[in-house]
């Protein structure tokens, strides 16, 4: 993936809006999990998709 440098302003209530570039490039859309993390000092988002387990498998 190309360097896809983005400036995020972090707004009230501590929330972010990632820019649209960003979004398209990962195919994400409203609802989508992302897991956070920091590595180096460096925040770290990955899409994380959500699976339901049936309790009687």
């Amino acid at each position: 993936m190309e360097n896809n440098l983005q400036l995020i302003k972090i707004t009230k209530n501590f929330q972010v809006t990632l820019p649209s570039k960003l979004r398209n490039i990962l195919k994400l859309k409203e609802g989508d999990y992302l897991e956070a993390k920091i590595k180096n000092g460096v925040f770290i988002f990955k899409p994380k998709k959500l699976v339901d387990i049936d309790p009687d498998q």
